[in-house]
């Protein structure tokens, strides 16, 4: 997932306010049920790395609220309800009235409706698929970790992992029409942000030429900005001579998350996979299965891992690697996110990446994904 720095023009409170009778621009009326007392609902711009609050105002009794406003372009927004909880926007600079009603015991399922923004429920009903999706490969990824282990028949460790595949196909396959199809240039990009370049170029090569009609937004912008430049590492053979397979990578200290030091050349005598992720990356995520199934198949052989995080929230990053089951010791950062030493040190401009490093620390491959990490490392152990 590329880093996406969107600037947008600035907002003040000034263009919103929770008023009493409609004026020309967005309107957002809302009702929300089972909030807390008090509860206040914020306007917020999205970008992939930050948000930015235009405006926020107070439930009713009822649940009930209603913010105005103007808006200069079209981009990617979220009611956040409270601290953490919201549904997300597509909205732009017409005038329009939008309805949303939302049981917020409910959010994280997707279950609110919208009307007056056809684009938004577009959306929703996209993350729904997604999450359905998601829950089929982590359903077979599960599966496969309870069948497979080092003394199981290849016959049927191959019938889990098609599984597997089979699921992960399933869904890229799904994320990649809906991108091909999507009208709106906002939810089309971020469908396509759920893929992964190296694997799916061709869906973002093709919304590079789509999108091409909307050059003036930032999110546009952007997206073009990022597979430029994706396209660009791509024909520079693994970043440059510095990083030739044979080379040695520089050392990396940081700290664990436990607040420890810990260093990739410590690893020597091993081999390592130096992987780059974060908790907020979905691709990363996606991979995550592959990664833990390495760790598994090939750790007592004398394989690990040594992950490299960019976020810059602790506690998510500790989420994420719960939630993932990486339970190899090394999990490191310095919680920065792209402002991170390693991310000029190796010229780390999107993730997921990786390098797999001989038991010397030098590079035997770059950016293995799925079953080419699994047939490379085969071939090391074999």
């Amino acid at each position: 997932m590329k880093k996406l720095f969107l600037i947008f023009s600035t907002i003040t409170v000034a263009f919103f306010s929770c008023q009493s009778t409609s004026k020309p621009g967005l309107t957002i009326r809302g009702q929300l049920k089972n909030h807390g007392a008090a509860t206040r609902v914020y306007l917020e711009e999205l970008t992939y790395s930050t948000r930015n609050t235009l405006d926020s105002t107070e439930l009713d009794l009822k649940g009930k609220f209603m913010l105005e406003g103007a808006l200069p372009k079209n981009g990617l927004f979220q009611l956040r309800i409270g601290p953490a909880k919201g549904i997300f926007l597509v909205l732009d600079e017409k005038n329009s009235n939008v309805e949303l009603t939302a049981d917020t015991s409910d959010i994280t399922n997707y279950t609110y409706k919208i009307k007056g923004s056809p684009a938004s429920e577009q959306m929703r009903k996209f993350i729904v698929q997604t999450k359905t999706y998601g829950e089929a490969f982590g359903k077979a990824m599960s599966t496969y970790k309870q069948n497979v282990n080092a003394e199981t028949p290849d016959s049927i460790v191959k019938k889990y992992e098609d599984e597997v595949a089979v699921a992960d196909s399933t869904f890229r396959l799904y994320a990649r029409n809906f991108a091909d199809t999507a009208t709106n240039p906002i939810v089309a990009i971020f469908a396509v942000s759920n893929l992964d370049y190296e694997r799916d170029r061709e869906t973002y090569d093709k919304l590079v030429e789509r999108v091409k009609p909307h050059a003036t937004l930032p999110f546009v912008q952007t997206y073009v900005q990022m597979v430029n430049a994706q396209q660009s590492r791509s024909q520079q053979n693994d970043m440059g001579t510095k990083f030739q397979t044979g080379a040695a990578v520089p050392d990396i200290e940081l700290q664990d998350v436990n607040g420890n030091m810990r260093k990739l050349s410590s690893l020597h005598g091993s081999v390592v996979l130096l992987d780059f992720w974060a908790s907020w990356c979905g691709p990363c995520r996606r991979e995550n299965p592959t990664v833990v199934r390495a760790y598994e198949t090939f750790k007592d052989k004398g394989f690990t891992v040594f992950s490299v995080s960019l976020d810059n929230n602790k506690e998510k990053w500790l989420q994420g690697i719960k939630k993932d089951q990486l339970m190899w010791p090394d999990h490191v950062s310095d919680l920065k996110g792209w402002k991170s030493s390693v991310c000029e040190t190796y010229g780390v401009s999107s993730i997921p990446q990786n390098y797999l490093l001989d038991k010397e620390g030098k590079i035997i491959a770059a950016n293995l994904r799925g079953e080419a990490l699994i047939k490379t490392l085969e071939s090391i152990f074999q």
